[in-house]
C-alpha cells in the first residue's frame, strides 16, 4: 500500500481529550500533506517522534516530545513494525528543509533501507 507521510508538530490542539492525529497536529505542513493525500485518494500518516507512524484517524493524547538524533534508532524499530502492520510498500514523504526535520528524515530512510519499502521525498 502506498501512503502519504509528513511529520508531527509542536503546534498541537491542546484539548486534554484524545483527538485524531489529523486534528491534534495543527501545523500548516500537516494540513497541506493531508490535502495531497485526499487529492490522491491515498492513506495519510503522520510520523510522530514519540509514537512512530500514526494513521491520520488514530487517536492521540496531548503530549510534548522532541525527537533528537539519539532516539532515532529506537524510533526506527517502532516504524519497522508499523510498516509491516499497515502493509506499507511505498511512502511519499512531504517535508521541509529544516534542521529539526533531520531526525525524522533519517528515521524513514533507515527504516525503508531495511525493508523493500520505496521512499520518495518531496520538499514543500
Amino acid at each position: 500500500m502506498k501512503v502519504i507521510v509528513t511529520i508531527c508538530s509542536k503546534h498541537k490542539d491542546n484539548r486534554p481529550e484524545l483527538l485524531p492525529a489529523r486534528e491534534r497536529y495543527i501545523s500548516e505542513h500537516v494540513k497541506k500533506t493531508e490535502k495531497i493525500a485526499k487529492e490522491l485518494e491515498l492513506p495519510f500518516f503522520i510520523l510522530s517522534g514519540k509514537y512512530g507512524l500514526l494513521d491520520g484517524d488514530e487517536m492521540v493524547s496531548n503530549y510534548d516530545y522532541y525527537l533528537e538524533m539519539e532516539a532515532v534508532d529506537d524510533l526506527v524499530k517502532i516504524v519497522l513494525t508499523q510498516l509491516k502492520k499497515f502493509n506499507v510498500t511505498e511512502i511519499d514523504f512531504y517535508m521541509e528543509d529544516k534542521e529539526s526535520w533531520i531526525p525524522y528524515d533519517i528515521t524513514l530512510k533507515r527504516a525503508t533501507d531495511l525493508t523493500k519499502v520505496a521512499l520518495r521525498i518531496h520538499q514543500f
